[in-house]
């Protein structure tokens, strides 16, 4: 699960309320939309499809996703189209890994039984490792590298999605800063879909990126049984 957000940084969008989106998926049609006060990027707007893009084509040289929404907070949007900020610390993709054979496609999986296959993949939380205290707001240490993405294990479960921590990086005035992330993984009318959120370092990120996934694949799970 690799995370692509250095289109992010560039953006210059307008901020505007966002309806449910359908994706056409092999032959099913799955409806998306941003969390709550999150905006989704639209291709139709010539600015943002140049930056939309230039997300899909990291993550497709990747080769382990394909994106099928991006968004960022709407009011953050609003101050970056106003010139009142420079940047964006609050966004989000939902994508489909392409971690099986033909992905993406419905699997004859019931969402306990997908859990219980991707569960063993991730590693074992430890709050005590540094990707863990970075991504809760501890300084790096003098010269220690901030990794591109780094799984911090699961660190929590429902019937809707595993949750998974993650600890990314990004570009912010010329240097590599820390980025807290958090991983739904679900399964929408039975395709495997990875719901992603990011936000800035500190204490108590995680248990807050936790809060505001739980609700997203709620939503999600609930508009595509």
């Amino acid at each position: 699960m690799r995370i692509a957000v250095s289109a992010f940084l560039l953006l210059l969008a307008l901020a505007r309320p966002v309806a449910a989106e359908d994706y056409p998926v092999a032959g099913v049609t799955l409806s998306l939309s941003p969390p709550e006060g999150y905006c989704a990027l639209r291709h139709d707007d010539p600015d943002e499809a140049v930056l939309l893009k230039r997300v899909e084509d990291e993550v497709a040289q990747q080769g382990s996703n394909i994106v099928a929404l991006q968004f960022a907070r709407c009011d953050e949007l609003a101050d970056l189209h106003a010139r009142r900020t420079d940047r964006l610390v609050h966004y989000g993709q939902v994508m489909l890994p392409l971690s099986y054979k033909d992905a993406p496609h419905p699997l004859p999986l019931t969402k306990e039984e997908y859990f219980r296959i991707v569960a063993p993949q991730m590693p074992e939380p430890d709050r005590k490792a540094a990707a863990w205290r970075m991504a809760e707001g501890e300084p790096p240490a003098a010269g220690a590298e901030i990794p591109q993405t780094e799984l911090l294990g699961i660190l929590e479960r429902n019937d809707d999605a595993l949750y998974v921590g993650v600890l990314a990086s990004l570009e912010l005035d010329g240097k590599t800063v820390p980025q807290a992330g958090m991983v739904a993984s679900t399964m929408l009318r039975s395709i495997p879909v990875n719901l992603y959120l990011f936000a800035p370092t500190g204490e108590g990120a995680l248990d807050q990126l936790v809060a505001s996934q739980k609700s997203f694949a709620a939503e999600l799970v609930r508009r595509n049984p």
